[in-house]
């Protein structure tokens, strides 16, 4: 089974114009308000799912799994961060929700199951995602997918821990920590090099930044 290059086409589009006006963040401002500030760079959004859209298409999954997968990275963010109701909000840009695009373009529903799956309830600790996914890993794969995109997320969300104060960058490692206690097993026992990629990327920045 090959790769749909048009399926990725069409999530990687749609979440282009998703993202469209937003952008990464980068160097603190001076905290002249009395809380934190950050600049907003140049760089448009779309590129760091794209980064972890690159990063899942190096995957040893089976290659059944890759479409939904590339496209899920695509998607990741879209939910989070492009939507006011969360997982049930239409699509800013689109006015549709999620599973309406999935629908009308005839994608494979996992992808909306792994993008849900992968959206941080904001009223809920971190660890209560990592947990979801850990407890389904036993009995039905998109868990474990959905992990391996989690951890290419985090390994794309790594190279710009500078943008944070100290604070913050050591509280966002030690819930790499967990991300990695939570799910190495699961993520290893179906690719290695992305597990293990996770981990030197979380040493290097821990070693950097004295955490």
């Amino acid at each position: 089974m090959k790769i749909d290059l048009n399926q990725i086409n069409i999530c990687s589009a749609f979440a282009s114009i998703a993202h469209d006006g937003q952008y990464r963040k980068r160097k603190l401002l001076p905290n002249v308000i009395g809380k934190d500030r950050y600049e907003g760079s140049k760089i448009p959004y779309i590129i760091h799912p794209s980064r972890v859209a690159f990063l899942v298409s190096m995957s040893n999954v089976a290659t059944k799994n890759i479409t939904n997968m590339i496209c899920t990275a695509y998607l990741h963010d879209v939910l989070e961060d492009c939507t006011d109701n969360g997982k049930n909000g239409l699509i800013r840009n689109h006015y549709i929700s999620l599973p309406e695009f999935i629908s009308q373009n005839r994608l494979n529903d996992d992808i909306t199951f792994m993008v849900k799956l992968l959206t941080n309830d904001k009223t809920k600790n971190k660890e209560v995602t990592y947990d979801t996914l850990k407890g389904g890993a036993d009995y039905d794969h998109r868990y474990v997918l959905a992990s391996i995109i989690k951890f290419c997320d985090r390994i794309d969300n790594l190279q710009t821990l500078d943008i944070f104060k100290e604070e913050k960058r050591k509280k966002y490692l030690k819930d790499t920590e967990k991300m990695i206690d939570k799910l190495f097993i699961p993520v290893s026992n179906v690719d290695k090099e992305i597990a293990n990629l996770l981990v030197k990327t979380y040493i290097e920045n821990k070693s950097k930044y004295g955490a």
